[in-house]
């Protein structure tokens, strides 16, 4: 009688063990409740948003230019790119700023980046033209 005890014992202590080892992998593999899962914005809302995200960082960029504050200018301008990062203009801003600054190689490589992506813009296509000369010849390369 106690063997069979002891055997119906380890028994339940096997289906135990692997009862929690079950359950620990189920709860790996579980997702969060619904109200920690974050929901991201799509269609028209998420572009206005997008678009007033923008607007409000080059502004910030802008104000921080006339303050001579170039750094913090180009910290908005590059947090624009990350939200609109085929934004011609936006590329084209920093490729100004960069010049004005003095960081022309850096200028010359921006401004091929709008190019790039200015197909069909020719005024935008000359501006960059001009930004990728001016650093040339800033940089002592003709």
């Amino acid at each position: 009688m106690k063997s069979l005890l002891s055997k119906q014992q380890k028994t339940v202590s096997r289906l135990s063990a692997v009862l929690l080892v079950v359950v620990i992998a189920g709860c790996v593999g579980a997702k969060p409740p619904l109200e920690s899962q974050s929901t991201p914005l799509s269609g028209i809302g998420a572009t206005q948003n997008a678009g007033r995200a923008v607007q409000n960082l080059i502004a910030k960029a802008d104000t921080q230019q006339s303050q001579q504050h170039w750094e913090r200018a180009a910290a908005y301008l590059e947090r624009a790119l990350r939200i609109r990062p085929r934004d011609a203009r936006l590329w084209q801003r920093l490729a100004q700023l960069r010049l004005r600054q003095g960081h022309y190689a850096q200028a010359q490589s921006l401004a091929r980046k709008s190019s790039a992506l200015a197909q069909g813009d020719a005024t935008l296509q000359e501006e960059n033209q001009r930004i990728r000369q001016e650093a040339q010849a800033r940089a002592g390369g003709g």
